[in-house]
């Protein structure tokens, strides 16, 4: 599974592009992944979704955003989006996310150029492109 939020949202399982065609839940995924397995707010969630004016009810208009994520999702990348007190998170790992996976590589990388080993160095920050 691979998660991509730098740039267009682009979200691939088994070589196969899963297309959310929904702007809102896009934003609310966009939302998950830039914080995998940490847990969102509906607070959050609805300043994201709603651009810092979330309507009333806009708890209720969540949930149904995410029942239907999950649902374009299909089943392996629906199911990772889990239900936790006070909002939701999304179970994603370090590889699976764009975003996290070059904030690791620049922290490697800075490892790496702050100890002087710059081919190292150059290797890890030029997989962060």
């Amino acid at each position: 599974m691979w998660f991509g939020v730098l740039g267009p949202l682009c979200i691939t399982h088994s070589d196969i592009l899963i297309s959310v065609p929904a702007a809102r839940q896009r934003a609310l995924l966009a939302a998950l992944l830039v914080q995998p397995g940490r847990v969102v707010s509906f607070d959050e969630l609805g300043e994201v979704v709603w651009d810092g004016v979330p309507p009333p009810g806009a708890r209720a208009t969540l949930r149904n955003y995410i029942k239907r994520l999950r649902q374009v999702l299909g089943s392996d990348a629906g199911r990772r989006i889990v239900t936790r007190d006070p909002g939701y998170l999304i179970e994603a790992d370090e590889d699976e996310v764009d975003l996290v996976r070059f904030a690791a590589l620049c922290a490697e990388g800075g490892k790496l150029v702050r100890a002087r080993t710059w081919r190292a160095a150059s290797d890890v920050l030029g997989r962060a492109t």
